[in-house]
């Protein structure tokens, strides 16, 4: 607010959207001129109740906003009237959905990340990455699979990025794909690679388990300790459950993946489930919990 920026643009999830509408109404109260967007997954596949819920929005990036949202700053700095595709807007009191929701298709064009990553270093703050979006399955809880397809970075970048992560001294960097080991001739050679380096650095992938390979066991049994640490989601073990939500798991190949998985000792695992979901009350999440 110090600085008098013309343009406040929000990122909308599920766990920060309350303080965040209420942040937008108590800003344009203080600067009625400011230009307010927001972006996310809360918002940019509701928009017509986003813009009820919150007036105070101007506009809302549906999908992926690296290109329109940065076509959207450069018309507001050059002063142009012309919303870019993609980016929603009341106009006359309707909606203009604008060409609705995009996705980057090419995902070698985005750049790297983290311009400012000593000083994320510095601040020992956590690596975030994707080499990949969507997602091929539709779990019903789940707005990843929207698009059904799956977009992978070029690998040659994505070890040239994670090199740059290690040269920098990152501790901890977070993949977060929404499902890491979906092609095993995409994410093996990453492992193997990463693996392979001379670093303190874990790197933290969100994988479906019973998609785990023997081969890929049989490696992952080698690598240093504390290279890799897995999160695993079962969401639920209650079969009505997992009907209910699109959920498909191999558990008998899953749980023998896991425990191989602890049987190594050499990486942190942590399993998800998912509380509230349909047809299970306590006695079934307790079965799943245990």
């Amino acid at each position: 607010m110090e600085e008098e920026a013309a343009i406040f643009a929000f990122s909308v999830h599920i766990w920060n959207k309350p303080f965040v509408f209420r942040l937008i109404g108590m800003l344009k109260k203080l600067r009625p001129e400011a230009i307010v967007v927001v972006g996310g997954p809360e918002v940019a596949f509701a928009v017509e109740r986003t813009f009820q819920e919150q007036p105070a929005i101007d506009y809302i990036v549906q999908g992926e906003g690296e290109l329109c949202f940065a076509e959207l700053l450069d018309a507001a700095e050059n002063g142009s009237a012309v919303v870019p595709k993609h980016i929603a807007y009341v106009k006359n009191g309707a909606v203009e959905l604008n060409g609705g929701t995009t996705v980057i298709e090419d995902m070698s064009i985005l750049p790297f990340p983290y311009p400012d990553l000593e000083q994320v270093i510095a601040e020992h703050k956590i690596v975030y990455y994707e080499c990949t979006r969507g997602c091929p399955f539709n779990c019903s809880y789940c707005l990843s699979g929207i698009s059904r397809s799956v977009r992978k970075r070029p690998l040659e970048l994505v070890l040239a990025d994670l090199d740059r992560f290690v040269a920098a001294g990152a501790e901890l960097v977070k993949f977060v794909d929404r499902t890491y080991n979906l092609d095993e001739k995409y994410f093996l050679p990453m492992m193997q690679h990463l693996a392979a380096l001379d670093t303190k650095a874990t790197f933290h992938l969100e994988i479906k388990a019973d998609m785990l390979s023997d081969k890929v066991l049989d490696f992952l049994a080698t690598v240093p300790k504390g290279r890799f640490q897995m999160e695993i989601g079962i969401q639920s073990t209650h079969k009505p459950t997992l009907k209910a939500i699109n959920r498909q798991d191999n558990w008998d190949r899953l749980a023998s993946n896991v425990k191989r998985l602890l049987s190594f000792k050499n990486m942190h695992i942590h399993v998800d489930l998912i509380a509230g979901l349909p047809y299970e009350g306590l006695q079934e999440f307790s079965k799943s919990f245990n």
